[in-house]
């Protein structure tokens, strides 16, 4: 669901902050500010539209709710997502260790 890996992420990324690039004849991409590609349209009219409240605006406030405690229908919530991730990071470290020893 997430466009960005961390509520730090998300919030250093808004869709104010997103720009329209164009990137070749006919082509162009939403980027996040440090230059990451959030999607790919034919005309910058439909990348601006994007940005100022499509898909990916919605999608981004939906996350921002996810990030705060509210679980959408259907998905894990974050706090049950980060706490995978804690886990995993520790199991991963603790077979880092078993290898340098």
């Amino acid at each position: 669901m997430a466009l960005f890996t961390t509520p730090e992420a998300h919030d250093a990324n808004p869709p104010a902050t997103w720009r329209v690039v164009k990137v070749a004849d006919r082509r162009w991409h939403l980027t996040t500010s440090d230059g990451g590609v959030l999607d790919s349209f034919t005309t910058r009219r439909d990348a601006e539209q994007e940005r100022d409240g499509g898909r990916l605006a919605r999608l981004y406030a939906e996350e921002g709710r996810w990030y705060a405690g509210v679980t959408p229908p259907g998905h894990r919530s974050w706090a049950e997502c980060l706490a995978e991730r804690e886990r995993t990071a520790a199991f991963l470290a603790r077979k880092a260790e078993q290898v340098d020893a």
